[in-house]
């Protein structure tokens, strides 16, 4: 790998060889490669925090979008703006009352569709994905687009995710999962609690119904966006 790396040089200062009356008064530049300082920072972390762009674990936005169709513009826009939303792994969006006439090829690409859950007290879109670094502990990332309705019970709403959840981590054992979306009344904490929440702002009034749920609630940060504004009719 290093081989294949540029190695940097640089043209230090003029330098004279020999007294000044017997050299050419054409100065010889001599090419001295950098070294690298005594005590510079390495490890993990320090390769991390260059390449902020390009995370181990798959960086997401998560959006209740309330129809998407007349908010393509301005996502459009956002996406050409913002290059944190642009290297996001995940666009997830919910309440996106979108038909058939939408193809599903324009909004998914180099991913797996696992399964689909359409219930009246569930609905949920699974996808197995790669992202540009994994640790080397586990293989993809198993991501759950989860939306829960106002008006479902919550217990068997729970209980039904909870299931679908623990099929997944059964069937693929060296992936980790995260599951995220509207949840509105709904908390999953109680039935799956080595998950934790990590959305702590209030999301809609004085609620948190835009959730996040993963293990590695310690390798995850949240940046609060504004909402993407409709552009047209």
């Amino acid at each position: 790998m290093n081989e294949c790396q540029p190695k940097l040089h640089f043209y230090s200062e003029d330098f004279v060889i020999g007294p000044v009356d017997t050299v050419s008064t054409s100065a010889l530049r001599y090419r001295v490669p950098r070294m690298r300082k005594s005590g510079k920072r390495a490890g993990n972390l320090v390769r991390f925090r260059k390449q902020k762009h390009r995370t181990p674990l798959p960086s997401t936005l998560l959006s209740n979008v309330h129809s998407l169709a007349n908010k393509q513009d301005g996502l459009t826009l956002l996406l050409s703006n913002r290059r944190d939303v642009a290297n996001c792994s995940v666009l997830c969006f919910t309440e996106t009352w979108l038909n058939e006439s939408v193809p599903d090829s324009r909004w998914y690409t180099d991913t797996k569709i696992i399964s689909t859950i359409c219930s009246t007290n569930l609905e949920l879109l699974t996808i197995k994905c790669r992202p540009f670094h994994l640790p080397g502990d586990f293989t993809s990332v198993i991501l759950v687009a989860v939306y829960i309705p106002p008006q479902a019970a919550a217990n068997e709403a729970a209980q039904q995710l909870t299931a679908h959840i623990m099929q997944l981590e059964n069937s693929y054992p060296d992936s980790t999962t995260l599951f995220l979306g509207d949840f509105n009344h709904v908390d999953m904490r109680k039935t799956m609690p080595r998950f934790k929440q990590q959305v702590k702002v209030m999301t809609r009034l004085d609620n948190i119904l835009d959730q996040s749920y993963s293990v590695f609630f310690l390798c995850l940060s949240l940046c609060v966006l504004g909402s993407i504004g409709a552009i047209g009719p």
